[in-house]
Protein backbone atom coordinates (compact mmCIF):
# COMPACT_ATOMS: atom_id res chain seq x y z
CA UNK A 1 0.00 0.00 0.00
CA UNK A 2 1.35 3.39 -0.96
CA UNK A 3 1.05 5.71 2.06
CA UNK A 4 1.86 8.87 0.10
CA UNK A 5 -1.11 8.20 -2.17
CA UNK A 6 -3.51 8.58 0.81
CA UNK A 7 -1.59 11.14 2.95
CA UNK A 8 -3.32 14.17 1.38
CA UNK A 9 -6.79 12.70 1.93
CA UNK A 10 -6.00 11.84 5.57
CA UNK A 11 -4.77 15.39 6.24
CA UNK A 12 -7.93 16.90 4.71
CA UNK A 13 -10.16 14.65 6.83
CA UNK A 14 -8.25 15.58 10.02
CA UNK A 15 -8.43 19.32 9.25
CA UNK A 16 -12.15 19.14 8.45
CA UNK A 17 -12.92 17.26 11.67
CA UNK A 18 -10.95 19.82 13.71
CA UNK A 19 -12.91 22.68 12.09
CA UNK A 20 -16.28 21.01 12.74
CA UNK A 21 -15.41 20.37 16.40
CA UNK A 22 -14.22 23.95 17.00
CA UNK A 23 -17.42 25.38 15.45
CA UNK A 24 -19.76 23.20 17.49
CA UNK A 25 -21.95 24.88 20.17
CA UNK A 26 -20.33 22.82 22.92
CA UNK A 27 -16.94 24.25 22.03
CA UNK A 28 -18.23 27.85 22.12
CA UNK A 29 -20.45 27.55 25.22
CA UNK A 30 -19.49 29.74 28.16
CA UNK A 31 -17.48 28.00 30.85
CA UNK A 32 -18.82 27.47 34.33
CA UNK A 33 -22.20 26.50 35.70
CA UNK A 34 -25.18 28.85 35.83
CA UNK A 35 -25.70 30.22 39.31
CA UNK A 36 -28.63 29.30 41.53
CA UNK A 37 -30.57 32.20 43.04
CA UNK A 38 -32.50 30.95 46.08
CA UNK A 39 -35.36 33.11 47.38
CA UNK A 40 -37.52 32.59 50.49
CA UNK A 41 -41.24 33.41 50.37
CA UNK A 42 -42.54 36.67 51.79
CA UNK A 43 -46.11 36.87 53.08
CA UNK A 44 -49.01 39.18 52.27
CA UNK A 45 -52.22 39.32 54.32
CA UNK A 46 -54.42 39.67 51.23
CA UNK A 47 -54.98 43.41 51.46
CA UNK A 48 -54.81 45.69 48.42
CA UNK A 49 -53.73 44.91 44.90
CA UNK A 50 -50.42 43.44 43.84
CA UNK A 51 -48.51 46.07 41.84
CA UNK A 52 -46.12 43.40 40.51
CA UNK A 53 -48.83 41.83 38.31
CA UNK A 54 -50.00 43.59 35.13
CA UNK A 55 -51.73 40.68 33.32
CA UNK A 56 -52.77 37.91 35.69
CA UNK A 57 -54.87 35.63 33.54
CA UNK A 58 -52.58 34.39 30.77
CA UNK A 59 -55.23 34.84 28.07
CA UNK A 60 -53.98 34.94 24.49
CA UNK A 61 -54.55 37.94 22.26
CA UNK A 62 -55.50 37.76 18.59
CA UNK A 63 -52.48 39.92 17.72
CA UNK A 64 -50.01 37.29 18.88
CA UNK A 65 -47.84 37.44 21.92
CA UNK A 66 -44.18 37.54 22.85
CA UNK A 67 -41.57 37.12 20.14
CA UNK A 68 -40.27 33.62 19.38
CA UNK A 69 -36.87 32.63 20.79
CA UNK A 70 -33.98 32.45 18.29
CA UNK A 71 -33.99 28.63 18.25
CA UNK A 72 -37.67 28.70 17.18
CA UNK A 73 -37.24 31.16 14.30
CA UNK A 74 -37.11 34.41 16.29
CA UNK A 75 -34.66 37.24 15.78
CA UNK A 76 -31.14 36.61 17.03
CA UNK A 77 -30.06 39.34 19.43
CA UNK A 78 -27.07 40.23 21.54
CA UNK A 79 -29.17 40.67 24.68
CA UNK A 80 -28.44 39.00 27.99
CA UNK A 81 -31.75 37.13 28.21
CA UNK A 82 -32.54 33.59 27.23
CA UNK A 83 -33.73 30.61 29.21
CA UNK A 84 -34.21 30.60 32.97
CA UNK A 85 -34.96 27.57 35.14
CA UNK A 86 -37.53 28.06 37.91
CA UNK A 87 -37.47 25.43 40.65
CA UNK A 88 -40.41 25.16 43.10
CA UNK A 89 -39.22 23.85 46.51
CA UNK A 90 -42.68 24.16 48.07
CA UNK A 91 -45.93 22.12 48.29
CA UNK A 92 -47.83 25.03 46.65
CA UNK A 93 -48.99 25.96 43.14
CA UNK A 94 -47.04 29.07 42.13
CA UNK A 95 -47.88 31.50 39.32
CA UNK A 96 -44.85 33.04 37.60
CA UNK A 97 -44.72 36.49 35.97
CA UNK A 98 -42.06 38.21 33.83
CA UNK A 99 -42.24 42.02 33.91
CA UNK A 100 -45.78 41.68 35.28
CA UNK A 101 -47.04 39.33 32.52
CA UNK A 102 -48.24 35.83 33.39
CA UNK A 103 -45.80 33.12 32.20
CA UNK A 104 -47.32 29.98 33.70
CA UNK A 105 -47.94 27.98 36.86
CA UNK A 106 -45.53 25.62 38.60
CA UNK A 107 -47.01 22.66 40.43
CA UNK A 108 -45.77 21.61 43.88
CA UNK A 109 -42.09 20.58 43.77
CA UNK A 110 -42.01 21.17 39.99
CA UNK A 111 -39.04 22.48 38.02
CA UNK A 112 -39.38 24.11 34.59
CA UNK A 113 -37.42 26.33 32.29
CA UNK A 114 -38.89 29.25 30.41
CA UNK A 115 -37.80 31.58 27.63
CA UNK A 116 -37.44 35.04 29.15
CA UNK A 117 -36.77 37.08 26.01
CA UNK A 118 -33.77 39.03 24.87
CA UNK A 119 -33.41 40.92 28.12
CA UNK A 120 -33.23 39.95 31.77
CA UNK A 121 -36.79 40.41 33.03
CA UNK A 122 -38.00 41.08 36.54
CA UNK A 123 -39.38 37.71 37.59
CA UNK A 124 -42.08 37.54 40.22
CA UNK A 125 -43.86 34.49 41.64
CA UNK A 126 -46.95 34.16 43.80
CA UNK A 127 -48.77 31.35 45.64
CA UNK A 128 -52.41 32.24 46.39
CA UNK A 129 -54.22 30.63 49.34
CA UNK A 130 -57.92 29.90 49.94
CA UNK A 131 -58.14 32.44 52.81
CA UNK A 132 -57.23 35.36 50.49
CA UNK A 133 -53.57 35.62 51.56
CA UNK A 134 -50.58 34.91 49.37
CA UNK A 135 -46.85 34.32 49.55
CA UNK A 136 -44.55 35.86 46.96
CA UNK A 137 -41.00 35.81 45.66
CA UNK A 138 -39.25 38.71 43.96
CA UNK A 139 -39.34 40.67 41.88
CA UNK A 140 -35.84 39.47 41.00
CA UNK A 141 -33.84 39.96 37.83
CA UNK A 142 -32.69 36.46 36.84
CA UNK A 143 -30.73 35.83 33.60
CA UNK A 144 -29.95 32.33 32.29
CA UNK A 145 -29.72 30.96 35.82
CA UNK A 146 -31.86 28.87 38.15
CA UNK A 147 -34.33 30.59 40.48
CA UNK A 148 -35.19 28.40 43.48
CA UNK A 149 -38.46 29.29 45.20
CA UNK A 150 -38.31 28.13 48.81
CA UNK A 151 -40.73 28.25 51.75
Amino acid sequence: MNFMKYAGSICLILLASMFIWSASPAATAPKGKPKIVKTKAAENRGTGTDENIKHADGKNTLTGGPAAPPDKGGKKTRGAGGYTTIDNWTPWYIKVYANGDYMGTLGPWEKKWTYTGDQCPNLYARADFDDGTWKFWGPSQICNDTWELDQ
